[in-house]
């Protein structure tokens, strides 16, 4: 796989790159890592640990940060950014403080209410909880539906059923 197919692919592609590390070659799971880092990915479980931890002990490395930093050293590079340059699997003008891919969702929204005062700040987030409310309802009324449908009707049905049979003396 090259560089740049890998840094396209989406979180959980990469996950599963480093989860069957055994398919993929080496460089290519150091990639997939390194990229998620560049993602500040920090939903890392145990197995997740486990299959890292395993990955690097192959390789004869004590832990994958030590793997990817003597990868990115034979590479003539100090971090994972320099080594995106100087493969050009990004533009040059795209640098750490540009990337909205991986941008922290709260800086997000505190770059887009920046030009707002309290009042405009408050109404967008009572705008944001009046269709939170709105999704909630739909939730709840078709939870409703089921019930009726699923539970209310058949034990209607039944009694009803029954009632007959009784009724005709089967």
């Amino acid at each position: 796989m090259d560089f740049q197919a890998i840094k396209n692919l989406d979180t959980p592609a990469l996950t599963s790159m480093i989860e069957y590390w055994k398919d993929y070659e080496s460089n290519d799971v150091l990639i997939a890592y390194a990229e998620l880092n560049y993602r500040n990915y920090e939903n890392l479980n145990i197995k997740f640990k486990k299959k890292l931890k395993e990955f690097s002990s192959k390789f004869n490395h004590s832990d994958i940060n030590s793997f990817l930093t003597a990868f990115l050293l034979v590479n003539d590079c100090n971090n994972y950014e320099e080594f995106l340059l100087k493969y050009s699997i990004v533009d040059k003008g795209d640098n750490v403080s540009n990337k909205t891919k991986t941008e922290n969702p709260i800086k997000k929204v505190d770059n887009k209410y920046d030009d707002y005062d309290v009042k405009d700040v408050l109404i967008e987030i009572l705008k944001a909880e009046k269709k939170s409310a709105e999704k909630l309802e739909l939730v709840r009324q078709n939870t409703a539906n089921l019930v009726w449908w699923l539970i209310v009707i058949p034990i209607i049905i039944f009694i009803f059923y029954s009632i007959v049979k009784f009724l005709l003396g089967g």
